[in-house]
């Protein structure tokens, strides 16, 4: 019975082991990713600033300062999703982990970022983003004066505001609404699997 017990004790910490591996693994990537993104995007601006001192602008070349957003705005979702596998896991430690150990530092820091939530949303990878967007357009639209407009040609903007927008609400509602959400499933999973095992054990009449 004890050496049972040991190994479980055993298998719950090479299993807490990996998830926060996972967890620093994913926090470190976003890192990357945002700096990554930030570089990309300003050597970009600066190419683009030089080749119109040399080429000619028109209705169509000018669509080139979309072009940071092609590379920004898919980062801007690929770290929604690395926020959101952190918040994953680490409910998961909570729920399985340490509630089963009496530990309590996945759900006081989750406690801390419910009451903070609010001020997450003014996130500085997302600031950054949205500094591009403005950037950007502004040259866009600068330029945009000195050829032949038409309404038209402003879609791709709207496209681009919506789609940050869309990912910037998504990463902000992590810290509480996706919380909650793993939380309520995580809880479920564990009182389906304590049911299915209590059942296992009841011997057939």
């Amino acid at each position: 019975m004890a050496n049972d017990e040991l190994e479980q004790e055993s298998l719950r910490l090479e299993e807490y082991k990996a998830i926060r591996a996972q967890i620093d693994s994913q926090s470190k990537l976003q890192v990357q990713v945002f700096t990554f993104s930030i570089i990309s995007s300003s050597a970009l601006i600066g190419y683009l600033l030089k080749f119109f001192e040399q080429e000619e602008i028109n209705a169509v070349t000018i669509y080139v300062f979309l072009a940071p957003a092609l590379i920004y705005i898919p980062c801007a979702y690929l770290i929604k999703d690395m926020r959101d596998e952190i918040y994953r896991c680490g409910t998961y430690i909570h729920i399985f982990i340490e509630n089963e150990n009496n530990q309590y530092y996945e759900g006081a820091l989750g406690s801390i970022r419910d009451r903070f939530g609010s001020k997450e949303s003014f996130n500085p990878m997302f600031t950054a983003y949205w500094a591009f967007t403005i950037v950007c357009g502004a040259l866009f639209f600068m330029f945009l004066l000195g050829t032949e407009a038409s309404c038209v040609m402003i879609l791709p903007w709207v496209i681009v505001v919506y789609s940050l927008g869309n990912a910037h609400i998504k990463f902000s509602r992590i810290p509480s609404k996706g919380r909650a959400s793993y939380i309520q499933d995580w809880q479920s999973i564990k009182s389906a699997s304590k049911l299915n095992h209590v059942v296992e054990k009841v011997p057939n009449n």
